[in-house]
């Protein structure tokens, strides 16, 4: 991780593991997501009528929203963390 947008859940330095086998998410999961502009961020996602609402764990990061269609931007679940505790 380069930012503090998953922390205390995952923090800066840390490395993560992605299942990307899993690219079907439920509401409240954390999945990897490449944006638009190729930024790649770790967000819990959760389902809102036709779209899903991209959460940091960190309330200094904004929500973003992407819809249902768009799932080809979901990159796989996080399985695992490896971090300084």
């Amino acid at each position: 991780m380069d930012n503090d947008a998953a922390a205390p859940t995952v923090r800066r330095g840390a490395y993560v593991g992605i299942d990307t086998r899993a690219d079907c998410p439920a509401s409240g999961e954390l999945f990897a997501i490449t944006l638009p502009h190729g930024e790649i961020v770790l967000r819990r996602l959760l389902w809102e009528e036709d779209y899903f609402r991209l959460c940091a764990e960190n309330p200094a990061y904004p929500d973003r929203r992407i819809r249902l269609a768009r799932t080809e931007w979901i990159l796989g679940r996080l399985a695992w963390v490896m971090q300084e505790i």
